[in-house]
């Protein structure tokens, strides 16, 4: 004897050579996309392997298989396989709608046409799920966030330089680390506040502490009021909040690339692998 199996997108069929339907496993449709997608890449579901198993006289029987992914499996269970023909497969495609009726899917074929769109719109959303998700293109997406971070961060950062700078012009070139120069507007403010003791405080060795204050005590820069340096402060505190979050996105596409290109990261480095991918 031999039965035809026949997948389609919302379930299995089992027909005889004459087309006529013998038994029929349609698939639950929160789980189709996941069965449809085992099918045909050859791997044999709990319910299709059932469906074989219970074929009566199977030492009797062929399978001829629509999906030639599936002819290893089902020989691994002892049961005779063969490849169903393209002629054949044409002439079941022709007739699915009509077989989807027959084996108790739908009532109707504008009721098999409706399921059949239904699951295409399932499997584009599940494609989609998978490409969004896919590590390298959040790779990219980082690296494109980071360079508008950048942007940001010397915009903002430049424009705190030359502000305070008309206060304390000469810290510019005492303190290049954009997150320690801005930490000392934040935390201290007006210059005649700096001091050894506050600049160690905020991670300056001593060498450099007492250069700052020396420059503090004699620099050329005008005198501000507190209120001035307040709104110099809400500027400088968000450049420090921005220089966390790219250092945070930087570590982040470190992590990633350490998973999906170990090789490319180790030697251009995270970041320039990370634009190569891009």
């Amino acid at each position: 004897m031999k039965i035809i199996l026949f997948v389609i997108e919302i379930g299995v069929i089992m027909l005889d050579e004459e087309s006529r339907v013998l038994l029929s496993k349609k698939f639950i449709p929160e789980k189709d996309v996941r069965e449809y997608g085992k099918l045909k890449s050859g791997e044999l579901t709990n319910e299709v392997k059932k469906m074989i198993l219970d074929v009566p006289d199977k030492e009797k029987t062929t399978i001829i298989v629509s999906e030639n992914k599936l002819m290893t499996a089902i020989e691994n269970l002892g049961i005779k396989v063969k490849s169903i023909s393209r002629n054949k497969i044409e002439k079941l495609q022709s007739k699915k709608l009509e077989l989807m009726i027959d084996s108790g899917f739908s009532k109707s074929i504008q009721e098999s046409r409706e399921q059949i769109r239904e699951f295409a719109i399932r499997m584009t959303e599940s494609k989609l799920r998978m490409l969004t998700g896919s590590r390298d293109l959040q790779v990219v997406e980082a690296i494109q966030s980071l360079d508008e971070i950048d942007k940001l961060l010397n915009i903002i950062s430049g424009r705190v330089r030359e502000w305070y700078g008309l206060h304390f012009p000469e810290l510019n070139s005492l303190i290049e680390d954009t997150s320690t120069y801005n930490k000392i507007i934040l935390e201290i403010g007006l210059r005649s506040g700096i001091n050894r003791e506050n600049l160690s405080k905020l991670g300056v060795n001593d060498e450099k502490a007492e250069s700052i204050h020396l420059a503090s005590v004699d620099s050329k820069g005008g005198d501000m009021r507190e209120e001035d340096i307040k709104i110099i402060s809400y500027l400088a505190n968000e450049v420090i909040r921005v220089d966390t979050l790219r250092k945070e996105i930087s570590e982040f596409i470190e992590l990633i690339m350490n998973e999906i290109a170990p090789n490319l990261s180790t030697i251009a480095g995270p970041t320039i692998g990370a634009r190569l991918i891009g």
